[in-house]
C-alpha cells in the first residue's frame, strides 16, 4: 500500500499536519502468503523466506529429509515430486512436503535342504530388528550363514541398516555302521562299503559263516535272519551277526575181530 498525489509515502497509519488543502490517494497492491509444512521426518526451506510475496514473485521450496528418511512428494495446493520446487506466487498457497523412512531389501537363500524365516526377498524399514532362522530338512543340519554376514548363530539377530543378502548353508547328516559277530565266526560284507553313510543310504549286508558255523540271525539295529539283508542309514547303527556251531552227525565205526579156531 502507498499514498500518492500530495504526499508520497508507504507509512500506514499516516499522520498529517494540516497546513494547506490536501488530496491523497491510497493505493493498494495484492500480496500472497506461502505456508510450507512437512509430514514425516524432514524440513522445508523457502527461498526467499518472507511472510508474504508480491504477485509474480518466484519462491523455491527445498525439502530435506531427516537421517534415514527421504522426500516423497508435495501435496496441498500443488501436487508434485520435484525437489527443489519452484513456485510463482499468483495466490495464497499451502503445501506439505511428505517424507518416508528409508527401506532396504533382505534377500534370503539356501544351499542344501532346508528353509529360512523370513524367506525370499522382502522390504524392511531402516532400523528394523529381525531374528533370522534356518530350519534344516529331515536328515540335514545347519552349518552357517554366508553372504553379507558370516556366522554360525541360529537364530541370527540382525538390524536392517542397508540392503542385505544372506544364505543359510545346510549339510546332509552322515552316520557310521558298526558290524560285529557273536557266537562264532564268519564274514560280513557291506555294499556299499564306506566309513560313513549319508542320511537315507541303503546298505546291503551279506553274511558268510566260517566252516563249522551256521548264521542264525541279526540283532542290534537289524532283526530277522534274512541274508542278504538291507538297512537304511538314518542314524548311527550297530548290527551283530549271530552264529552257532554246526552239529556233526554221530558216526559209529565197528571194527570186526576175527577169531581163529584153536588147534
Amino acid at each position: 500500500m502507498s499514498w500518492g498525489r500530495h504526499h508520497d509515502s508507504s507509512t500506514n497509519p499516516l499522520t498529517l499536519v494540516m497546513t494547506r488543502d490536501r488530496n491523497l490517494t491510497a493505493t493498494f497492491a495484492a500480496t500472497y502468503t506461502l505456508s510450507a509444512t512437512s509430514s514425516g521426518n524432514g524440513t522445508v526451506a523457502k527461498s526467499p523466506d518472507q511472510p508474504d510475496y508480491n504477485p509474480g514473485d518466484e519462491v523455491t521450496l527445498t525439502a530435506t529429509g531427516a537421517p534415514h528418511y527421504h522426500f516423497v512428494s508435495w501435496t496441498g495446493d500443488t501436487t508434485a515430486t520435484g525437489n527443489p520446487l519452484l513456485l510463482t506466487m499468483t495466490r495464497d498457497r499451502s503445501l506439505v512436503a511428505n517424507f518416508a523412512i528409508d527401506t532396504y531389501t533382505l534377500t534370503m537363500s539356501t544351499t542344501g535342504t532346508g528353509t529360512t524365516s523370513p524367506t525370499g526377498t522382502t522390504t524392511r524399514n531402516y532400523g528394523t530388528a529381525l531374528s533370522l532362522t534356518a530350519t534344516p530338512g529331515t536328515g540335514w543340519h545347519f552349518v552357517d550363514w554366508s553372504g553379507d554376514t558370516s556366522a554360525t548363530t541360529n537364530p541370527l539377530p540382525v538390524v536392517i541398516t542397508q540392503n542385505r543378502s544372506l544364505t543359510a548353508n545346510f549339510a546332509i547328516n552322515t552316520y557310521t555302521l558298526n558290524i560285529t559277530t557273536a557266537g562264532g565266526s564268519g564274514t560280513i560284507a557291506k555294499s556299499p562299503d564306506q566309513a560313513t553313510y549319508d542320511h537315507g543310504t541303503t546298505v546291503t549286508l551279506t553274511v558268510t559263516p566260517a566252516a563249522g558255523f551256521l548264521f542264525t540271525g541279526w540283532s542290534g539295529d537289524l532283526t530277522g535272519s534274512a541274508n542278504p539283508a538291507t538297512i537304511s542309514m538314518t542314524a548311527n547303527r550297530t548290527v551283530t551277526a549271530n552264529f552257532l556251531a554246526a552239529s556233526l552227525p554221530f558216526v559209529q565205526n565197528f571194527c570186526s575181530r576175527t577169531r581163529w579156531p584153536t588147534i
